[in-house]
């Protein structure tokens, strides 16, 4: 089976990256959407850039497909992308210097693997694009119990910082922490006090993978803490693999 990532950098994409390997499956292209905002109903838009880093540590090609961010687009933009690149069409996107060991671009996949957890829309439009397209739609962590799923991480020895906070009881102090089991159980806490899922999937905070099982070498990821519209924001400003 060749299948075909829908990553975004961040802790869910990885894990559904992570599930595919250990399936035994060939992980043939990594696709990454960039929205120009974070208003989009399908994609993330903080540091999805770090995707192509994690797809150079991993050697394998890394497509970064743009799109308006608007709802009655992004999906198109997403379909027309998939189909050049299953015909091989379309050249990887020119990101950090790949692995010695990347892969050759061989046309052709049999499935997406997307990290979708409970959105009905996303998993709806995913299901649908794939039916178009004659592939078969994978979302291996749809409906994961919020909290097993944050515990699958560790266990699986994901390393996921959070990049991105948008809601009460998430300040500045969590920028850049990573999830583990400590900041894991103070994760609980804090969104049972303030009423938000503890996985985060509506939209109160957003992560990088910095390693993973997948990837050859970690990447040490610098950056700052800013403000955003609704909370606060880490701007990645050096990335590069610890090989």
């Amino acid at each position: 089976m060749r299948v075909a990532i829908l990553a975004s950098g961040g802790k869910d994409s990885s894990l559904a990256w992570l599930w595919a390997v250990y399936r035994g499956w060939t992980v043939s292209d990594i696709i990454t959407m960039q929205p120009p905002n974070s208003s989009s109903w399908m994609f993330q838009h903080s540091n999805v850039f770090l995707a192509g880093w994690q797809a150079a540590s991993a050697g394998i090609p890394w497509h970064l497909i743009t799109t308006d961010g608007r709802k009655k687009n992004e999906m198109d933009d997403l379909e027309r992308a998939l189909k050049e690149i299953f015909k091989g069409t379309i050249k990887p996107t020119r990101g950090p210097k790949p692995s010695a060991h990347a892969k050759k671009g061989v046309s052709g996949f049999d499935a997406l693997v997307c990290g979708a957890l409970a959105s009905d829309y996303q998993k709806r439009k995913i299901d649908l694009l794939c039916d178009r397209l004659g592939i078969l739609s994978y979302a291996p962590l749809w409906h994961n119990n919020p909290l097993s799923h944050l515990q699958h991480l560790c266990e699986a020895k994901i390393v996921a910082r959070v990049t991105r906070s948008a809601t009460e009881g998430l300040g500045p102090e969590w920028i850049g922490r990573v999830l583990d089991q400590d900041a894991i159980s103070e994760l609980v806490g804090i969104s049972d006090a303030f009423r938000f899922r503890p996985d985060g999937e509506g939209g109160e905070y957003e992560t990088c993978v910095t390693d993973a099982p997948f990837m050859r070498w970690p990447l040490d990821v610098r950056g700052r803490t800013i403000r955003n519209d609704g909370g606060w924001e880490w701007k990645v400003d050096q990335v590069s693999l610890q090989t």
